[in-house]
């Protein structure tokens, strides 16, 4: 039923659900619940448009998705310090952009790069690297901290983040969203053959050590 209409018509309605994602309390069959920033956008757009304050609260009290999130252990910790790299060790341990990719735009040698301090190669074998040539060009070599943040934009659609200290001065949302990114890697760096590997930690690993 349209805002403000009595009469029903027919619509589509978009439900996001991932068999592999779990959420306490919550079922398949009921769909994944929107993230925390996605809920406060749904807010910010009622406000916005004046809808009815009934609304706007039955929007407040929706349930949201919260992402898990590894404790690491201090051996891992301790491994991770091993090694130090620098933004430019980074840079010079990638190949040139066009020696990455065959003929077919498809990725063939590793890549590193990191997020919050932990450096990690990427073999070709990841799925999500795999032809991703527009992609793999923005995180090549570099530290994919603020590129991640800036994914996570802010109610007005304009994104804040142009450092790692905007991250940190920023709300939690962001940094919970960045930080699960960095342990979705870890995880799969665990699994053998999976093509992620965790190598070592970047000088800014305050990151890391502040979060946890």
């Amino acid at each position: 039923m349209p805002y403000g209409s009595n009469t029903t018509i027919n619509a589509l309605t978009y439900i996001a659900y991932r068999e592999k994602i779990q959420f306490p309390g919550l079922t398949i069959k009921e769909g994944i619940p929107p993230s925390k920033r996605y809920l406060n956008t749904l807010i910010y757009g009622a406000k916005e448009c004046n809808l009815d304050s009934e609304w706007i609260e039955y929007l407040k009290n929706q349930k949201v998705a919260t992402m898990p999130l590894i404790k690491l252990s201090n051996e891992e910790l301790k491994k991770i310090k091993e090694k130090i790299y620098t933004p430019q060790d980074l840079k010079l341990k990638n190949l040139p952009l066009d020696q990455a990719f065959n003929e077919k735009g498809e990725l063939i040698r590793p890549i590193i790069s990191s997020i919050c301090g932990l450096v990690f190669m990427c073999n070709p074998n990841q799925g999500f690297a795999i032809g991703a040539r527009a992609w793999i060009k923005q995180i090549l070599g570099r530290d994919m901290t603020v590129f991640y943040a800036r994914r996570c934009l802010r109610n007005e659609g304009v994104s804040l983040y142009e450092t790692e200290q905007d991250i940190l001065l920023a709300d939690r949302d962001c940094l919970d969203y960045v930080i699960a990114n960095a342990c979705n890697l870890l995880r799969q760096s665990r699994i053998e053959g999976e093509g992620v590997f965790l190598l070592g930690r970047t000088t800014n690993f305050h990151l890391w050590k502040d979060y946890l």
